[in-house]
């Protein structure tokens, strides 16, 4: 061998020992680390059943007026502890009987509750949804227990909030010409107050009675807030199941925002992680065939997410959840909002107004590109609503519909076929040339 060999023999073994040593010296030091975490455990545990063992016999020794003195104690450190987090005002409002009340039109019914001050349940009366393999039950926007609404409340300049959606509050229901007024009153000290007035419309139209006008008054509450200025409101619902195939109605099924200064409609990521928006018209949670939308006369901010349902056999798709930020000033005591509780129909989202203004609601309904989108506004959905106000099936319409679509695109079809036919004509020419010229 020589000189070079020998040498890269040596260096491999110098460092086959030298690793082996090395890993015998980590495989120690692991050893030593679990043994003493082991021991660490043991100790933690035997010191865990000494100190209740400790407490049993203290327990054990303790007399029956001394276990009442101590209950005594811990009730009055409790009842200090709620107090401090809510104050004396608030802590009345925490007990309560829930008691609902419903008002209706010709298109939904809505009921109200106490408890939160909060819409707790919507029907549409002209819709159905299938269950048991029939389409027989009501639509449902919601049900009691599926939504939350409320806003954050802070105490003391505690940077942790309690929500208005836990108290009572007072209510007040007043019969209007064609609406009814349901205010709800939650005090939250002598001189501060929160307060939602809903009004629910009977018009007979289903653009007005779709929506429920929902005003938050406030007065006094600058130092209940986290940030002066900017007011909290938490919305949240769950969207009930309300067809046969779940994955479709999964896919459609999403949280849509329509966005003030670029003035057109976005929805969240279908992974539903929390996004956070800024300058928002209204918030929508959409689902296949219908929408719960609060709609803002001031745009607002919001973040944004929802999660979907992990099994096909669940009452609900998607659970969402919305923070809203309304931008708040010292002076301003009264915040105008509305509901849409509806179908997702081209007519009525079109004609819903707020606040004097168009709401583009309709554009939560996906119209295809730039000339589909037209085609189907100026003639598919006026020609659908006139069939379907003459009282013909869905199947007829859409047969109607499609020799109607076959009629108008007839004569572009006809060049295409002439044109397709002219090339075959000329065909076995050109293959003829092919041959004769190959390259």
């Amino acid at each position: 061998m020589n000189k070079n060999t020998i040498i890269g023999i040596v260096l491999m073994v110098v460092l086959f020992v030298g690793y082996g040593v090395f890993q015998a010296n980590e495989l120690e030091k692991q050893e030593q680390i679990a043994l003493a975490q082991k021991k660490k455990k043991e100790a933690e545990e035997a010191e865990a059943i000494a100190l209740r063992e400790a407490e049993r016999q203290a327990e054990a020794a303790m007399t029956a007026e001394q276990k009442a003195e101590r209950d005594s104690i811990n009730r009055a450190n409790a009842e200090l502890a709620k107090l401090n987090m809510h104050g004396e005002t608030l802590l009345a409002a925490l007990n309560g009987v829930s008691a609902p009340y419903t008002v209706e039109n010709d298109f939904i019914s809505v009921t109200f509750d106490n408890k939160g001050g909060k819409i707790s349940d919507v029907t549409l009366k002209k819709h159905t949804r299938y269950a048991d393999g029939e389409r027989t039950e009501p639509i449902k926007m919601m049900v009691p227990g599926s939504a939350s609404f409320g806003v954050d409340i802070h105490r003391n300049g505690s940077k942790k909030a309690v929500s208005s959606n836990d108290y009572f509050f007072d209510t007040k229901v007043e019969t209007l010409d064609n609406a009814y007024l349901v205010t709800m009153k939650l005090q939250l000290d002598p001189e501060a107050y929160l307060e939602y007035v809903y009004k629910v419309y009977n018009t007979g139209d289903a653009s007005r009675d779709h929506l429920v006008d929902f005003t938050l008054n406030q007065h006094g509450i600058d130092s209940y807030l986290d940030k002066e200025d900017e007011i909290i409101l938490r919305w949240a619902n769950k969207s009930m199941k309300n067809e046969r195939n779940f994955s479709t109605e999964n896919m459609a099924t999403t949280l849509a925002f329509y966005e003030h200064e670029n003035e057109e409609t976005d929805e969240v990521d279908v992974k539903g992680e929390r996004e956070h928006h800024r300058g928002l018209d209204w918030i929508a949670f959409k689902q296949q065939y219908f929408s719960s939308a609060l709609i803002a006369r001031e745009p607002v901010h919001a973040g944004l997410g929802f999660k979907t349902s992990e099994k096909q056999g669940a009452d609900f798709v998607k659970d969402y959840n919305t923070r809203i930020i309304i931008p708040h000033a010292a002076d301003n005591e009264s915040y105008d909002f509305a509901f849409y509780y509806g179908p997702n129909d081209y007519k009525i989202m079109k004609e819903v107004e707020f606040a004097g203004k168009e709401t583009h609601l309709e554009e939560l309904i996906p119209m295809g590109g730039w000339v589909i989108g037209w085609i189907n506004r100026i003639l598919t959905i006026p020609v659908f609503q006139w069939l379907k106000n003459h009282g013909l099936s869905f199947g007829l319409i859409i047969l109607i519909l499609t020799i109607m679509v076959k009629v108008l695109i007839l004569p572009l079809t006809y060049k295409s076929y002439m044109s397709t036919a002219k090339m075959r004509a000329v065909r076995p020419e050109l293959e003829e040339i092919n041959k004769k010229y190959p390259n």
